[in-house]
Parts: structure tokens; sequence; C-alpha cells
């Protein structure tokens, strides 16, 4: 949670909104708006004790629901069943099943949570990266070399004019280039060392809460010294209610966009919810208390951070000769020793919150992976393939495995965005882009969960019984009665910012005018919901949903057990908009009832559905009317081959393989260039 936003945000969202009195409300309303998530997510987590975290909420929030009846669970024994041993509570006692009953349209569209979990995977994929805070890194960096300009309060304006130039003609280059060495660093210990995340994560967090506790205390004694302003000693009391800067760019809406800002400053509060499931379901006292202290520590100091920084400078502090962000050396001295410690310390904040994205977001990756609705994802959900003898329980052996697949896609997507910024002209704005997008489209996401969490009680009816670890406490009527419009005006709040950002005039974070227009961010939302309704409906729509009862004790038998339910897709499986059957695939969504925390996919993926994907050669492939056999196999490629290899068919027979065909074609150019190059050779020796 405790990024380099604290560094930087006070100063940023003053210079926007020009008032004291607003900026500290605004950093007030991020600190509540942090509380009112961390409920929600609670209350998910402890509902839905799993990996994957808002993945896995936003897919079962968008499941239909039918009215429970007592029933026993019956188990098909299948292939990918694991016994496991019964420890840290994690074995599933019998839940309700809720009856079949034909959904409604807008729940066929929404195929039971099919359609929010492609939707949410994608969003995941290519917004939620490390591009913010690589770049800082390599910002802060920079900002320690190459400040050698040795200024005071006391020096004259030239001289603070060069030093705050340095900041503003930073190599934009460098700082892209230092950070994505950052961020490749960090990605192998990962990838090599599992526990190396964990390991630093509790290590920085001690360095960085440290940080922000000598930040105050500095702070504090920054509001002891004397300084005129005005002629005037009392200009700290008369300077809150004072509005600095108004030439003409600012407006209500404004105000409301410096909030995008502060909330980017508070992100990472949800990052424990992501590897809820490494704490087993029998003690989320552990996750509860822990989040609640992070939160609760975090925001309070911000707070106070915040508000001593704003009683201890002026406004032409910030603003004489060029945008000045770098707000903790002025409450030391502002000597080039203080800003070199000061850029340091907030590199190693910035350090930390990195290796903690990175350990929590590639394992949100691996868990899409898992589910094979994106192209090439056995690429995507791979673990890596190091022999380790963890100690411990069987089932928690995947925690001392690497997300391989998570860690590269998360490297290629944010070094991709760190590359995008290449177009921006101001440093600020460069480092907070990809920041910014992503705060902007978990808005929308944390809006839809909002509404979706008056959905969670039927969910946590039909996913578990009574008396059950993973059910809620019931709320006393007073906190019942005040979650509902707190929720409410959470959800609209996440509203606001969505529309408000899009509406000109569109400022930076240092208060000057914006290359990137606000109408871009909803211009990402309304394309990626396009993009992942299309390939939605043209690769899943056609996909039918059977749900089979399935049985813990295999030898139990329950007379006239019912039929498996089967939902047809909102597509029909042989019209030209089922891009499947262009490549003669066909999928089908397996479904249970409820949680089974002995399937891996479960307790490791937190996904109680698979898809099963049929080609021709199996024996579940359904064949068009007419034809009840194989075809007989083509002699060259076709076109439903090269669809099925390029998006990631695994089970295309070699000879048909445009990768293994362009490979062999490959070695035999080499091996006829070897071979017409060894012949030149013996001619020129024999000559």
């Amino acid at each position: 949670m405790v990024g380099t936003g604290i560094y930087t945000a006070p100063a940023s969202v003053f210079l926007i909104t020009g008032n004291k009195s607003l900026t500290l409300g605004l950093f007030g309303i991020g600190f509540l708006y942090s509380l009112v998530s961390m409920i929600i997510y609670l209350d998910f987590a402890k509902v839905l004790p799993f990996n994957g975290g808002e993945l896995i909420y936003i897919d079962e929030m968008t499941s239909h629901v039918s009215k429970p009846t007592p029933a026993p669970i019956i188990r098909v024994p299948t292939a990918e069943t694991i016994q496991r041993p019964e420890q840290n509570g994690r074995i599933n006692p019998e839940p309700n099943i809720p009856n079949a009953r034909t959904p409604s349209a807008i729940k066929r569209f929404l195929g039971d949570g099919l359609f929010a979990y492609i939707t949410y995977s994608i969003a995941f994929v290519v917004f939620f990266n490390s591009g913010t805070n690589s770049m800082q890194i390599g910002r802060f960096l920079l900002l320690c070399i190459q400040d050698n300009q040795d200024t005071t309060s006391g020096s004259t304006e030239e001289e603070n004019n060069a030093q705050q130039e340095i900041s503003k003609g930073i190599n934009k280059d460098l700082i892209r280039f230092i950070g994505i060495v950052a961020l490749s660093i960090i990605c192998l210990l990962q990838y090599f060392s599992p526990g190396f995340g964990r390991g630093m994560n509790k290590t920085l967090a001690v360095i960085k809460l440290a940080f922000m506790v000598a930040l105050f205390s500095v702070g504090i004694a920054a509001t002891r010294r004397k300084i005129v302003v005005d002629g005037s000693e009392d200009w700290r009391a008369k300077d809150w209610r004072v509005w600095h800067g108004d030439n003409g760019k600012r407006s209500g809406l404004t105000f409301a966009k410096a909030l995008l800002l502060v909330l980017f400053s508070f992100q990472g509060w949800e990052n424990a919810t992501f590897v809820a499931g490494e704490i087993p379901a029998n003690r989320h006292h552990v996750l509860r208390q822990g989040f609640i202290a992070a939160v609760c520590t975090v925001g309070c100091l911000y707070l106070l951070i915040v508000a001593v920084f704003l009683h201890s400078i002026t406004w032409n502090d910030l603003t004489e000769g060029s945008t000045n962000l770098n707000y903790p050396p002025m409450l030391t001295g502002d000597n080039v020793g203080a800003r070199r410690t000061w850029a340091i310390i907030a590199a190693i904040s910035s350090f930390g919150s990195l290796n903690a994205i990175i350990y929590t977001f590639s394992r949100v990756k691996q868990a899409i992976g898992q589910a094979e609705i994106l192209p090439w994802s056995r690429y995507l959900k791979k673990d890596d393939i190091i022999q380790r003898n963890p100690s411990g329980p069987a089932e928690d052996a995947f925690l001392y495995k690497s997300p391989q697949g998570g860690l590269i896609v998360h490297w290629i997507m944010s070094v991709v965005v760190i590359s995008a910024t290449a177009g921006s002209h101001g440093v600020m704005e460069a480092v907070f882009i990809p920041g910014y997008i992503q705060t902007y489209i978990q808005c929308f996401f944390l809006g839809v969960l909002a509404l979706g969490f008056f959905n969670l009680k039927s969910r946590e009816r039909a996913l578990w019984p009574k008396g059950a670890e993973t059910r809620r406490e019931s709320r006393g009527f007073i906190a019942r009665a005040l979650l509902l419009p707190t929720i409410l005006l959470y959800a609209g709040l996440n509203l606001a910012i969505l529309v408000i950002n899009a509406i000109p005039p569109y400022l930076a974070g240092d208060g000057e005018d914006s290359d990137f227009a606000g109408f871009i961010f909803p211009a990402l939302l309304g394309g990626l919901l396009v993009v992942s309704t299309a390939y939605y409906v043209l690769f899943f729509g056609a996909a039918p949903r059977s749900y089979e009862l399935i049985l813990n004790d295999p030898d139990r038998l329950i007379p006239n057990p019912p039929e498996p339910v089967r939902q047809d897709g909102i597509v029909d499986a042989q019209s030209g908009w089922n891009l499947m059957r262009w490549a003669n695939v066909q999928c089908e969504i397996k479904k249970d009832y409820t949680y089974d925390r002995e399937l891996e996919r479960v307790y490791r993926f937190g996904r109680r559905w698979r898809a099963i994907y049929s080609v021709p050669v199996d024996p579940t492939y359904q064949y068009p009317a007419g034809q009840d056999h194989p075809p007989t196999p083509p002699k060259s490629i076709t076109f439903p081959m090269f669809l099925y290899w390029l998006f990631g068919g695994t089970r295309l027979n070699p000879k048909w393989n445009p990768y293994d065909i362009t490979s062999t074609w490959w070695k035999g150019v080499k091996k006829r260039f070897h071979d017409m190059t060894g012949k030149l050779k013996a001619r020129s020796s024999e000559s």
C-alpha cells in the first residue's frame, strides 16, 4: 500500500486544487474510500477464501442463484480430483444445492459469471501492470544522481530555479530504461526464488513504515519554523482558507479529478486478497486483523503527513520557477544532501511496492491462464520446473512454486506500457499515466463489486451450509442500516470518477496542461467492454454449461439421483458467429454447484468450473447432422487447422502444425546453406 504516492501526491494534489483544506479533505475521502473497500473485500474474502481476489468475486457476484434446497453432494470421480490430507481446515463440508431454474435473458448472457470473468481477465492482463512503480524508481534514482546544486531555503531565486529544473529536465528514456531493469531484476528473483517475494515484502514493510514515521517527524519539526509571508508571521492558519494559483484552469470538476491521484496513492490495500488462498480458511482472522491494521495505520499516517506538509510549506515553495513536487526535502532544509536522501528513501519505497505488486499480480495472471479461456493459456498458467523439497503439508507445495507464466506476461505487459509513455512530454505525466489508467479501470470493477455486494448473501447461502467456517456472522441492525447507504454512496463515487475524468480541463499531476486527454479513459474502458463482449460471444457464446451433483464419498449411493442440468449457450453451435466452429473446436463449461476444496483448481485458483475443449479426434466431439464419423485426414494444412494452432491448440498433428512445418523448413534451409558453403570452401582449398 505504501509506494511513492505519499512522497509526491500531496504536492501534486495541492497544485491541482490550490487549496490546503480541500487537499487534506481529498486525502480524507481517499482514506474513507479505502476503509469501505476494506469492509467489502473482507466479506468477500470470508465467503470466498481463494487466490484471485477480484477475479473470483466478480465471477461469483454475476452468477445466478436459485433457491437452495437441502441435498447431498454427489461427486463423479475425475482425473483432476486430488485426495489431500485434512489439514488447515480446507476440507469442504456438505453445502446446499440450488434447484435448476431457467435463467432470464440477462443471466443467460452473463453466462453464470463467465462474461465477467473474461472481461476482468482481459483487463487484468492488459492494464494491471507495474509501469508507474518501475519508472518511479528510475526517476528518483536520477534525481539523486543529477542533483548537485547545493541550494537551501535561503538561496537566491535563480539557484532555486536551477535546482527545480533538474526534476523537469530528467531524461525520460533513461527513466524507462532504469524502470525496466528494476522490473526485470525483481521478476527474475521471484522466478528463481518463490520465497523471495514474501520475505522481501515483510522486510520492506517495516522499512517503509519507519520511513513514513520519519517523514511525519521531520514534518512536525518543520511546522516550528518561522516564515514571514506578506509581512505576517501567523500566515499558517490563514493559508488554509486561501485559494492559490487560479489561472482559469480550475473548475469544480478539476477537484474531483484530483481524487483519482489520491486513490492511486492509496492503491495496494487490495493486494492481500489477491493471495487470500495462501491463508487457511479457518484462519480468516489473520487476514482480517492484518488488513485492518495495515489500512488504518497507513491511512492515519498518510493524513498526518499531508497535514504537517501543508502546514509547513507555502504555495511559492512549490511554484517559484519550475514546479517542484518533491516536498520532503523542503521539510529538512532543501539542500543537496536532503534531496538525495529523500530520493533514495522514495526509491526504496517504490521498490517495495513493485515487489509486492509483482508477487500478487503474477499469481492472479497465472490463475487466469489456468482457466484456459485466453489464447496460449498453457504458457500463462505454467509453474516453474525447479525441483524443491518444501516442508509442511502437501497441499501447500504450490506456495513454493513460482508462477512462471504469470511473471513473464506481467513483465511483457509492463514493458509495453512503459514504452507506450514515450509520447508524453512531461516527466510526471509519463510516470503516472499507467497508474492513472489502472486506477480508472479498477474503479469500474469496484463499482460493479459494490453493487454485487448485495448478492453476496444469496451466494453465501447457496455455496456453504450453516455453521461453515466460510459463513459470515450476522451484523447488527445499526451496522446493516449504515452499510446500505455507505455502499451505495461508494458505488456512486466510483461512477462519478468514471464520468468526471472524461470532462475537460485536463491537468497533469504537476498542475500543468496534460497531453493525455481525459476522454481516453472512458475510451479505453469502452474498448475493453467491446473487445471482451465480442470475444465472449464469438468464442464462448455457443458453449453449453452443464451442472452435475458431486458426492464427497464415492461409496455413498443416493436413490434416484437427479439428472445433470444442461443449459445451452446464447449462440447456436452451427451459427457462423461461433468462431470455434471454424476451427473444428467445441467447448463445454462444466460447473460444480459448490466449491470442492479437494480440487487443485479450487484450493489454488478459486474456480469451480472448467472449460472442456473437444476436437474431431475426441469421443465427446459432436459431429454436425449427417456426419457421424471423423472426416478423412487432410493431406495439407487447412484453415481450421491454422485457426486451431493460432489460438494455442496443442493437439494438432505435427505434420500439420505450422510451427513444426516452419521449423522443418528452416532447418532444411540452414542445411542447404551449410552444404553450399562447405562445397565453396572445398573448392577454394583445392585451388
